[in-house]
């Protein structure tokens, strides 16, 4: 079994997402960070596999190169390569975690999949903390920073389950439809899918009854 107090995640680190991320409302700073540490380290734990320093570290910086949260992501880049430097970490390390934290996105994987371990975990561990409880807070939240209403129609009420391709409409509804509903499906490791399964379930149990509140059934 692997313990997250076997390596401690150098303070430089984590001091540098809380400044990087300091701005950020929308549902990725520090504290969603420290939240996929955790969830990458109850994966390594369960599963016994992964390089805890690589994993840890990728989990603490993982939108430290976001399109959605930074404009310039060269600049971030070389931010993230001579903060690691600093640490001593090896210029192979360096790339690895480089590597993970601008592939693990969703829209990345649309068109191939993971196949580094270490990028495995950090990716279930950040889809983790998009769903359940924490994920309606996080959708909630995100959608009202960008102006999005929480459902646009009744009708998008009605058809909560319809399983169809109807386009997107733009609500907060149609992200859970779109992608959160789905990431258990999408869990590359036994454990996230494991912890994805009660948070999915929830999830659905909200919008139902959220669902039949505003339509009184």
């Amino acid at each position: 079994m692997l313990s997250k107090m076997k390596v401690v995640v150098p303070k430089e680190i984590v001091a540098f997402v809380e400044r990087e991320l300091e701005f950020d409302h929308s549902g990725h700073g520090l504290q969603h960070a420290e939240r996929v540490f955790r969830n990458a380290c109850a994966i390594m734990e369960e599963e016994g596999r992964g390089d805890f320093l690589i994993v840890a570290v990728s989990a603490f910086l993982h939108d430290c190169i976001d399109h959605k949260l930074f404009e310039d992501l060269e600049k971030q880049r070389a931010k993230i390569v001579r903060l690691l430097d600093g640490c001593s970490f090896s210029k192979a390390e360096i790339e690895e975690v480089l590597e993970i934290i601008t592939s693990i996105s969703f829209s990345n994987q649309k068109s191939r999949s993971l196949t580094s371990v270490n990028a495995q975990i950090v990716c279930d561990a950040d889809r983790l903390d998009a769903i359940g409880a924490i994920g309606v807070v996080r959708a909630v939240s995100y959608g009202a920073l960008k102006g999005r209403g929480f459902y646009e129609s009744h009708t998008e009420l009605e058809h909560l389950d319809d399983e169809d391709d109807t386009p997107p409409s733009g609500s907060t509804l149609s992200h859970f439809k779109e992608k959160l509903l789905k990431l258990e499906a999408l869990m590359y490791t036994d454990k996230g899918r494991q912890l994805a399964r009660r948070r999915t379930r929830f999830m659905s149990l909200f919008l139902q009854e959220f669902a039949d509140e505003v339509l009184l059934e």
